[in-house]
């Protein structure tokens, strides 16, 4: 096993620890915890017998192991940031709707403090 190898699997076993962590301490959902997990596995997979991937590109008709890796982290990105798009969407709207109704309660609380200033 390559140095290389050995310090991929290592990096991999901290991160996979660390999201462990996380996940203990609620700071992430199971979900994403889960997510990570697979994909530090697949890392540390890939870093183990980097001949495999090589053949996952054969078989859907890449040229090499490194080109399909390139194409997969591309449509993972795309798709990462696709998903926070959307999460900064719904956020917006969130707080756009939290301020709306702190405008209208104060306007109200404004208006009914105005009307009982005038009866004492």
């Amino acid at each position: 096993m390559e140095p290389v190898q050995i310090i991929g699997i290592i990096v991999g076993f901290i991160v996979i620890l660390k999201i462990t962590v996380q996940a203990k301490k609620s700071a992430i959902s199971p979900f994403t915890a889960l997510t990570w997990i697979f994909g530090w596995i697949f890392v540390m997979f890939m870093v183990s017998f980097p001949n495999f991937l090589g053949k996952i590109a054969h078989v859907l008709g890449i040229g090499r192991g490194i080109d399909f890796l390139v194409y997969f982290g591309i449509i993972i990105l795309f798709f990462l940031v696709y998903k926070s798009y959307l999460r900064a969407e719904h956020l917006e709207r969130e707080i756009t709707t939290i301020v709306s109704e702190i405008a209208i309660n104060e306007r109200y609380n404004k208006k009914t403090k105005g009307e009982n200033d005038g009866k004492l």
